[in-house]
């Protein structure tokens, strides 16, 4: 699927759908709060019934914010015991 004029969606950005100006009730058919709508270029999209403080009641798409991966996690845990190793290994200086 091909968004218009070559969009292409990022982290954390939200899409306003409708504005509900009184109490919203009700929700669209088979879609309930945070269900993924689906993938569009690598990236989730989600809906979102809710109560925006700037903008009000209504529904919006909203793609995920990234979650560290794990290959990030494990290269800053083998950064951190290579700096804990060598402020415990001796220079070696004065023996």
């Amino acid at each position: 699927m091909q968004l218009i004029d070559g969009f292409t969606f990022g982290h954390n950005q939200t899409f306003i759908v409708g504005l509900v100006g009184e109490t919203m009730a009700g929700q669209f058919r088979n879609f309930n709060d945070g269900d993924l709508i689906g993938n569009f270029g690598g990236f989730d999209l989600f809906i979102d019934y809710r109560w925006d403080e700037s903008n009000g009641n209504g529904v919006f798409l909203v793609t995920a914010v990234p979650e560290p991966g794990s290959a990030f996690m494990v290269a800053m845990l083998a950064m951190f015991m290579t700096l804990r190793r060598r402020s415990r290994v001796p220079s070696g200086r004065g023996c």
